[in-house]
């Protein structure tokens, strides 16, 4: 079954390792995942989660291994030219612009869409001009459905915590991702805030097609919202299958998940 899937998907990644000097981060892990899937990523605290994203959005190279997106093979392409493949991500810690708007934080994520020279764009002369009012206005669609259009001109690092988190967001959704990395979303969030965003992103997934890998620390989460679930441990996928399947596995229960009343 697993040779099938490979055959169909979206992000596939082969043998993939990463050490940092004498620590090995990933060692030899394969995914697949298929186009409009929920993929979850979970395991304890250094299992190779962030690394894992940070070798598909470009962060850095793979010691040994390949990944491939769409059929082509991306393993040794710069962040910017990924994300112009349509991969997109989220980050644990916010990483905001301080001082900029909403608006303006959102529009840094079209930069990697923009067909305007560097000239044209500085004296927002020609295409430049036509262009940014494109781009603007996919800013503001992007915020109207994040329910930020109202903030747009608020400095972005002023919002509540929660609604920072909708900025990140939108800045990865400015791209128009085919696939979106989502690095603990709901990380410091309150059961109303984890809500919000968790149909924001179910909303994503079946309204606009966007395929989501995810890594995320709240169970209840992952459960509910993935397809299928991968788990890491100490480097090393140990299970994969439906939310079901790998919360009933004995490997995954004893590395991660804990007693059976805690899962559920």
């Amino acid at each position: 079954m697993a040779a099938v899937l490979a055959q169909h998907a979206l992000l596939e990644a082969r043998n993939v390792h990463r050490s940092f000097g004498g620590v090995v981060a990933l060692a030899g892990v394969d995914l697949a995942v298929n186009p409009g899937e929920i993929y979850s990523i979970i395991g304890p605290n250094g299992a190779g989660k962030t690394t894992m994203l940070n070798a598909i959005s470009g962060v850095f190279r793979p010691t040994q291994g390949s990944i491939h997106f769409n059929g082509r093979d991306c393993t040794r392409l710069r962040t910017h030219q990924i994300a112009a493949l349509g991969i997109a991500r989220t980050f644990q810690n916010l990483a905001l612009f301080r001082g900029m708007s909403v608006e303006e934080n959102v529009l840094v994520g079209r930069h990697a869409l923009m067909r305007a020279g560097v000239f044209e764009c500085g004296i927002h002369f020609g295409r430049a001009r036509g262009e940014e009012k494109r781009h603007r206005a996919s800013v503001a669609a992007i915020l109207e459905f994040l329910g930020l259009g109202h903030a747009a001109r608020e400095p972005a690092d002023k919002l509540p915590y929660g609604l920072q988190k909708r900025v990140d967001l939108g800045r990865a959704l400015a791209v128009d991702p085919r696939l979106l990395l989502l690095d603990e979303p709901m990380a410091g969030m309150n059961h109303g805030e984890k809500a919000a965003l968790m149909a924001l992103v179910t909303e994503l997934n079946r309204g606009r097609g966007i395929t989501v890998i995810l890594i995320e620390h709240d169970m209840g989460v992952v459960m509910n919202l993935s397809h299928r679930v991968a788990v890491l441990d100490h480097g090393v996928k140990i299970a994969e299958g439906t939310p079901a399947q790998v919360s009933a596995d004995e490997r995954v229960i004893r590395a991660y998940l804990g007693s059976e009343e805690e899962v559920h």
